[in-house]
């Protein structure tokens, strides 16, 4: 019974310390090199789009297996509602950074730690040389970093300040980190331009545009639209409409924020004076005006 004891003791030994060096590994660093897996949700991107970063995060945490899910945004987020419902939530998950207030309300999110200790593969030797993992705290991204390296939105979007329930002292805390700033860009089909005699993109939300819409819009012969101009004038079928809709709010002249943080994307600016003219509605009819297949989008002039 005693030599089983010790074969089981080797060979745990041996597991636990496969692909290091034989050094004696102290319980600490055991502990941290315990094996976890962690799910990853997130739309839009695929396996292949993260492989590079989770082949390259692997090599430093070799205890650590990611495990990588795409989801459909049209899906999304009643996936996480009932995950994290049936305590099955994934553990990291990129959200919309319109989304993050909602989400620590409801306790989702847990705020960054501002030390984070691991174990490392570490090669040491210069004959014979060994990998031994070793215990090393790394300081997280502090808001003074966030605040210097990043645009300016990001501090606003994941910054929120809480409240500790013992102390009662309240705090900023950092609960999610931006994997991208996204900007938006306009596509074309340089072939369906060729074909409808259009040689270049119009540079400009006006009549041009208008007309290189009609002309590259096609109907059935029952009147439905088989082939759309424009992707433009809805929010169902239109991805990122909320997006576009703010550029052309912008582009026309729209102050969409005060400085006191208040919406006034509603309010005529004063810099347009008596005129009865909101260029934010304005913007807004505009890009509906679209969904209206009996109707033709003219732009007002301001």
């Amino acid at each position: 019974m005693k030599n089983k004891i010790i074969c089981l003791f080797l060979l745990f030994t041996f597991i636990l310390t496969s692909g290091f060096g034989c050094k004696t590994v102290d319980v600490k660093t055991q502990e941290k090199m315990k094996p976890i897996t962690l799910n990853y949700w997130r739309v839009w991107d695929g396996p292949d789009d993260f492989a590079d970063i989770l082949t390259a995060y692997s090599a430093l945490h070799p205890f650590v297996t990611i495990n990588y899910k795409k989801l459909r945004y049209d899906e999304y987020e009643q996936a996480l509602i009932e995950a994290f419902a049936t305590d099955r939530g994934p553990d990291i998950f990129s959200i919309h950074n319109t989304w993050m207030r909602k989400y620590q309300n409801k306790g989702l999110l847990e705020p960054m730690p501002g030390t984070i200790t691991m174990a490392y593969p570490i090669v040491q030797g210069t004959l014979k040389k060994e990998t031994i993992p070793q215990l090393s705290t790394k300081k997280s991204i502090s808001l003074n970093d966030i605040k210097n390296n990043f645009v300016d939105t990001v501090y606003d979007d994941v910054v929120i300040s809480v409240k500790d329930q013992a102390t009662g002292i309240t705090s900023e805390k950092v609960f999610g980190l931006p994997l991208a700033l996204d900007t938006l860009s306009m596509f074309y089909n340089k072939d369906l331009f060729n074909n409808a005699g259009i040689t270049t993109p119009p540079a400009y939300w006006n009549r041009e545009f208008q007309q290189n819409v009609k002309k590259l819009t096609k109907q059935n012969n029952k009147g439905e639209i088989i082939q759309s101009g424009v992707a433009l004038g809805g929010s169902a079928n239109i991805d990122r409409s909320t997006d576009i809709l703010s550029v052309l709010m912008m582009q026309n002249g729209t102050e969409m924020m005060s400085d006191s943080g208040q919406v006034t994307f509603n309010l005529r600016p004063a810099k347009f004076g008596d005129r009865n003219y909101n260029p934010g509605l304005d913007a807004l009819r505009f890009y509906s005006d679209f969904a209206n297949p009996a109707k033709e989008v003219e732009q007002s002039k301001n």
